[in-house]
């Protein structure tokens, strides 16, 4: 059976939706090494947006300066064109949450500060994942926060900050699978 996922991204009052039919877990803890079983990750969906994430920054870091400088741009061709799996499933634009989803992740870039010192603007990334898991008890379906972290400056290259991100989500969502077990 497939786990369902849903990505929503939000930048200002914009929302947009994606939809992930397959391995939309935070993380899979399947060996990568045939000889060493007890090392590796396999991606989840948690895993890869952090990697995402991490290219999108690496791009604009890359970029001529005639092209975009918003990592966010990057991510959204990133995850509208590459599949994420070897079998050519990609992420789907959709209008709203679909029904039996497992996980629901929510990046939040609307946010922003007015840094002084520096005198820019610095990002903010607010980075949450939710479980929807089903109560017997109660005959119904419940949704709980296993995740949910502001990332300040997540996209300043100066600061190399492209290397970081993808270490500080990977970070978060194994606290996040000790405390739930997921």
């Amino acid at each position: 059976m497939s786990t369902r996922a849903c990505v929503i991204i939000k930048k200002g009052r914009s929302n947009i939706y994606l939809y992930r039919h397959y391995d939309g877990y935070p993380m899979e803890w399947f060996p990568t090494d045939p000889v060493d079983s007890s090392q590796g990750f396999y991606d989840g969906c948690g895993i890869d947006l952090a990697k995402r994430l991490g290219l999108a920054v690496d791009r604009v870091l890359m970029a001529e300066p005639t092209e975009p400088t918003d990592p966010l741009n990057y991510l959204m061709e990133d995850l509208l064109t590459r599949p994420y799996d070897g079998h050519d499933h990609h992420y789907r634009v959709t209008d709203d949450l679909h029904g039996d989803l497992d996980f629901i992740y929510y990046l939040d870039f609307s946010q922003s500060s007015d840094d002084h010192r520096y005198e820019k603007k610095m990002s903010k990334l607010r980075f949450s994942m939710h479980e929807n898991y089903w109560c017997e008890k109660r005959n119904n379906i419940f949704r709980r926060i296993l995740m949910d972290k502001t990332f300040n400056n997540w996209s300043h290259p100066n600061d190399d900050r492209h290397s970081q991100i993808e270490f500080l989500i990977k970070h978060e969502l194994l606290i996040a699978r000790a405390d739930a077990k997921i």
